[in-house]
């Protein structure tokens, strides 16, 4: 997952140094067709570096949920190929990457969000009050041994 997305942040810087050296180079001809057609090609591969990152996102979404052992939306295959390649909450992406719909990915993220909430709540709230009290109850035995001592 790192790796992937190592991949992508320098497949960006990559793409984003190769079209500025072209931009300067058409700016310098002052050729306004070629700096329209560069910007163009720019935005296009933006626009696909962009659909990586959210399948790659929507990839750890789905990961989450699972192991939250919460629902995922289905792919149902029969409507994609009939419907032209979406059904209720998966679409076709422009580059071929299958992407979760926006309405599809607000409920698995609600339910991530409150499942971490009550992961809290149970494991980590009780043990941060064990820890303070057993700090407290350190503090106060410690300073009754120093004004035990110190007569």
């Amino acid at each position: 997952m790192l790796k992937e997305r190592i991949r992508l942040w320098r497949l960006e810087r990559r793409v984003g140094r190769g079209y500025r050296s072209q931009l300067e180079k058409a700016k310098s001809e002052d050729d306004r067709s070629r700096i329209g057609k560069i910007h163009d090609q720019y935005r296009w591969e933006l626009l696909e570096i962009e659909e990586l990152w959210q399948s790659l996102n929507q990839q750890k979404l789905v990961r989450k949920a699972r192991r939250f052992s919460l629902p995922v939306p289905t792919r149902d295959t029969s409507t994609i190929i009939m419907d032209g390649w979406e059904d209720d909450n998966w679409k076709l992406g422009r580059f071929g990457e299958m992407l979760l719909k926006d309405h599809a990915v607000e409920n698995p993220r609600r339910e991530i969000r409150r499942e971490q909430k009550e992961k809290i709540d149970l494991i980590l709230i009780p043990r941060i009050s064990l820890s303070i009290g057993l700090l407290g109850a350190a503090a106060a035995c410690f300073a009754l041994w120093v004004v035990w001592y110190s007569r």
